[in-house]
């Protein structure tokens, strides 16, 4: 049974890539060839939302709401409690931010790729492109240049812009099936490149042909990136507050808080910096408080079994002996909240622009409406 589960575990994985492999050779240069066979190739819903990099995308949903969650309900003891939960916070919304803008993307180019259609002629050496809005005839000669806008990362996302000669342009997502066969076809057509970390859709474009002129409708997902970086914007100030808050108590409860002794029940060593600190567990009135420290401090206390704190008894916390936090930790406010405000005021501005594009837009439309 162990040899049948091993052989399930290895080969059968290895047979599917294999498998994979000869029918990508099978369709791209063998038998099934567009430049051999007339293929239709579909752009659904599916082909577009359930790939295998949405794998990636579930994952840092999932990481991110795991840490999100563990930094605003565990509890943190020691020196600098609200850090390690800023630390926290900004690690899952890195996680959550990384999943927010690969579907961002994708809603963004969802308009320009729902229900293409792609239809070879080998015999003609021509493609039928069936866009939302139009059905264009591509022939030899007909694309002029082809412009890509890409993320230039491992998880590619992008689309291409095919410029035509008559003045017109077309655009097609990376998740466009058939995408490649185009560019198959039609060899040695001048293409630039162009490097977006957000490969959003931002311009109206027109296709232009000559049985079919078509506007090709605006991008309607352009605002909520903005708010993404809006929220994340408001998240660092409010995170800068936080620790500003916790400092300033630290600081005032260290001049009128008594020191107490607790006795140190075990002690964890760990790589004695701010994101792996040693720890300390101490026991006072039968509860036991943990503290995070650095390795100088945690060598100070490994001849004893007490270590000294001080302890709030209102709100039940303790927290090693500290000395004007709010002045120590002045630049790493100022870092954190000046990152904030750059990206409030980035994505208010944007808003703006949004704003003023689509006035200007309405006010053309009844102008010429008048």
């Amino acid at each position: 049974m162990g040899t049948f589960l091993v052989f399930l575990v290895v080969f059968l994985p290895m047979g599917w890539i294999l498998w994979r492999m000869l029918r990508f050779t099978r369709d791209t240069i063998g038998t099934n060839s567009p430049l051999k066979v007339q293929r239709i190739y579909y752009t659904t819903f599916q082909s577009v939302f359930v790939r295998i990099e949405y794998l990636f995308v579930l994952i840092c949903a999932f990481m991110g709401v795991v840490v999100i969650k563990a930094a605003l309900f565990s509890t943190f003891s020691g020196p600098d409690p609200v850090i390690a939960r800023t630390i926290l916070l900004v690690m899952s919304f890195v996680f959550l931010c990384l999943a927010a803008v690969i579907l961002v993307i994708d809603l963004n180019h969802w308009p320009y790729a729902r229900g293409v259609v792609i239809t070879t002629f080998p015999d003609e050496h021509e493609l039928d492109i069936k866009l939302p809005d139009a059905t264009l005839r591509i022939r030899e000669g007909d694309i002029r240049k082809v412009s890509i806008y890409h993320n230039n990362a491992k998880l590619q996302q992008g689309f291409v812009q095919f410029h035509l000669n008559n003045g017109g342009s077309f655009l097609l997502s990376f998740r466009t099936e058939g995408l490649e066969v185009i560019q198959e076809y039609f060899k040695g057509i001048p293409v630039e490149d162009f490097v977006r970390h957000v490969p959003l859709i931002r311009r109206t474009s027109q296709v232009r042909n000559p049985e079919h002129e078509v506007p090709v409708n605006e991008n309607r997902y352009d605002w909520l990136a903005n708010f993404i970086v809006f929220l994340l914007g408001v998240c660092f100030v409010v995170m800068t507050y936080m620790m500003y808050i916790d400092a300033k108590w630290q600081d005032d409860m260290s001049t009128h808080s008594p020191v107490v002794c607790m006795k140190i029940k075990y002690r964890t060593r760990g790589a004695g910096t701010v994101k792996y600190p040693d720890q300390v567990y101490a026991e006072y009135l039968s509860k036991t408080y943990h503290f995070d420290m650095g390795r100088k401090y945690y060598r100070s206390l490994l001849g004893v079994d007490t270590i000294a704190v001080y302890y709030d008894q209102a709100s039940d916390r303790a927290f090693l002996p500290t000395s004007g936090q709010v002045k120590h930790y002045t630049g790493l406010y100022l870092l954190i909240g000046g990152v904030g405000l750059l990206l409030i005021g980035k994505s208010t501005w944007e808003f703006i622009k949004i704003v003023r594009k689509r006035n200007t837009k309405t006010s053309n439309h009844l102008s010429q409406i008048v």
